[in-house]
């Protein structure tokens, strides 16, 4: 073989593994679901009764915590809490029961994952699960909208005052200056479900089998 075409031979092959390292990863992606949420809010609950049909299922530890779910499209990998993979969609997990004295956290956990530029940049999908239904106290999803909206541009000025002066293309916001946000205006795909992890997750199920 002529020496002075093994560059091209390289080349090609450099670009050939790189398509296939690339095509890999989206693969991945498109398998994985993330479950989160803050403390109590009925992730481990949720993810049996998805997973498993079982919301009574127990774990020791966050590593045992991983399941499939087989749909007409694909087999997603469902996974209890945050890792850096890449994935395609998240359920985030709210006690309705208690939002409106866990609203803060909430929104404050809620703000990070809308701001990240990683998320944003693969267009994750994000469904808010209004969990805990069959309280008599749980709120539903328009009160939880509104009160995760009204706390959610609080912090916006919040944290917008506090890096005044800073650069501000380092620095990720859910709108722009004086823009009011609402989860219509975010730059993640949002939906909403009220669910009972307990008794009745059709919900989440009927939306995972649509991604």
């Amino acid at each position: 073989m002529d020496t002075s075409l093994y560059p091209i031979v390289i080349a090609v092959v450099v670009c050939f593994v790189t398509v296939i390292l690339y095509w890999l990863s989206v693969r991945k992606r498109l398998k994985n679901v993330l479950f989160i949420g803050a403390c109590d809010s009925g992730k481990t609950t949720l993810f049996s009764s998805i997973v498993y049909g079982n919301p009574s299922s127990t774990f020791t530890s966050l590593n045992e915590n991983v399941g499939n779910l087989k749909t007409d499209k694909k087999v997603l990998s469902i996974l209890p809490h945050i890792e850096r993979l890449l994935f395609l969609a998240l359920v985030f997990v709210i006690d309705s029961k208690s939002i409106h004295s866990d609203v803060k956290d909430v929104a404050e956990f809620l703000y990070n994952i809308l701001v990240d530029k990683v998320f944003i940049k693969n267009r994750v999908k994000l469904l808010i699960a209004c969990n805990k239904q069959d309280a008599t106290t749980a709120k539903g999803v328009s009160v939880v909208t509104h009160l995760l909206e009204k706390e959610l541009n609080t912090l916006t000025f919040t944290r917008t005052g506090a890096l005044a002066g800073l650069d501000q293309s380092t620095i990720s916001t859910l709108t722009k200056p004086g823009v009011t946000f609402t989860f219509a205006k975010s730059r993640l795909p949002v939906d909403f479900v009220e669910i009972s992890a307990t008794n009745n997750a059709s919900a989440i199920h009927k939306w995972l089998v649509q991604l």
